[in-house]
């Protein structure tokens, strides 16, 4: 896909050291636009060069919105969230969480209808400049706790194929894989223009595509070796509410509705894509997990499903290959997340080397506290996106599209009180999910 030369604005220019910008590049500028001159202007000059086909942008909301493709099929903490809240408690979470979700990003829609700006810019509309930080604040967060999950498959993977793979169990100490990653994956964050890395998603589909079949098929052959496994829980009293969190995680995506929308070709059907996808990730969600947990039961004692895969060629080439999926999407994941903080970092600051450096530096530092939370956090990471789950992506999925419908929409006086449940709903997660994970962090 060829590069496009975009008119933009002196304050996306600010941000962006290249002349040249990418489709991610757009719909993160998408994000943080400024006014609807801006807006219009990138979203006219993309339409023409980036996405000419509906099947691209279907693609596009599959793989990095809601992460179908990437992180959800597969989500490496799927089994201990299952274990923490028991499987009849989780998949009703899961359900509601994908009513909630999409009920969400409808009343989200609707407000971009009448107001023809940016996530953040609708934000400022409604709420004024605390608003847009708002959004700007709990997208960070939550991003943040998706490059640490990423991290924590990483480390735990590679540990446990190295200490199964040498012959005396070398026991190769997380803190220096960490180290090793951070020199790995901190440079490739540098990239502004991420589309260079396009080239591996088909091979990120095809790794996720096989860990599926072989995860099930061991699971699978465990059963019919050993019966289905043992104490699975309807409901686990202990730990039930850090799985609110998780469903939320699970459907987490709401920042770049927006510019997707902008960029179908047929935006009249993208509500049914939308639908689409999220019944797709439920689905794979909830069947994924259930069923390996009836295969193993209490037999998972590691947040990692992988953990429980007998050692062989097979499952190391599978892991192995699955980590450096990870390692090569890495500044996808955790390039929202820099673009944001260096537009209030940078805001003032004119394009030049030293800009370049100094941005370059502020990702080298996220980087590098990724990589000691993830490390300090250890295998209690499942209940850290839990508690992201309940702290950042509940308030920007739920409680922030309700407060713009509210203010932006006109809505009726029934709207009006589905808008308020749903901020009530959101308040009531945030306050209890919150604490309830921080109490139970260590059982």
């Amino acid at each position: 896909m060829e590069d496009s030369q975009l008119l933009l604005s002196q304050d996306t220019q600010k941000h962006h050291q290249d002349s040249e910008i990418t489709q991610q590049d757009f719909i993160f500028n998408c994000i943080r636009g400024k006014n609807d001159n801006d807006y219009k202007s990138i979203k006219s000059s993309m339409k023409k060069s980036i996405l000419n086909s509906k099947i691209e942008s279907d693609r596009y909301i599959a793989k990095h919105q809601f992460g179908v493709l990437e992180d959800s099929i597969v989500d490496p903490l799927n089994e201990e969230q299952k274990r923490n809240g028991g499987w009849l408690w989780s998949g009703i979470c899961m359900i509601l969480s994908f009513i909630l979700t999409f009920v969400c990003m409808q009343k989200l829609m609707q407000a971009r209808a009448r107001h023809n700006v940016s996530f953040s810019e609708l934000g400022f509309r409604a709420m004024g400049k605390p608003g847009r930080f708002a959004v700007d604040l709990f997208l960070t967060l939550q991003q943040f706790g998706f490059v640490c999950g990423q991290l924590y498959f990483i480390l735990s993977t590679t540990e446990t194929v190295i200490k199964d793979a040498t012959p005396n169990h070398y026991d190769f100490s997380r803190i220096y894989i960490g180290i090793i990653a951070f020199f790995v994956m901190t440079p490739l964050s540098y990239v502004r223009q991420v589309q260079k890395f396009a080239i591996f998603y088909i091979f990120a589909d095809v790794l996720i595509l096989v860990t599926v079949v072989t995860i099930i098929a061991y699971s699978s052959q465990s059963v019919v070796d050993h019966g289905w496994g043992e104490g699975d829980e309807l409901l686990n009293k202990g730990a039930f509410l850090s799985m609110i969190g998780s469903s939320i995680t699970a459907f987490e995506g709401i920042g770049i509705v927006i510019p997707l929308l902008d960029i179908t070709e047929k935006p009249e059907l993208y509500p049914r894509i939308l639908f689409a996808v999220l019944c797709t990730v439920l689905f794979l969600y909830t069947f994924f997990a259930e069923f390996n947990y009836f295969a193993y039961g209490d037999k998972i004692v590691d947040p990692l499903i992988t953990a429980l895969l007998p050692t062989g060629i097979i499952v190391y080439l599978v892991k192995n290959f699955f980590t450096l999926n990870m390692v090569i999407t890495f500044p996808l994941q955790v390039y929202p997340a820099n673009i944001i903080i260096e537009s209030y970092i940078f805001k003032n600051m004119k394009p030049s080397k030293k800009e370049y450096i100094l941005k370059n530096l502020s990702r080298t530092v996220l980087s590098a506290l990724a990589v000691i939370v993830t490390i300090s956090l250890g295998d209690g990471t499942d209940k850290f996106l839990s508690l992201v789950g309940s702290l950042a992506c509940c308030p920007v999925s739920f409680a922030i599209p309700a407060l713009l419908h509210y203010h932006l929409c006109n809505p009726t006086k029934n709207e009006k009180i589905v808008d308020i449940l749903l901020c009530v709903i959101a308040g009531l997660i945030l306050v209890f999910c919150t604490g309830f994970t921080i109490w139970t962090w260590n059982e």
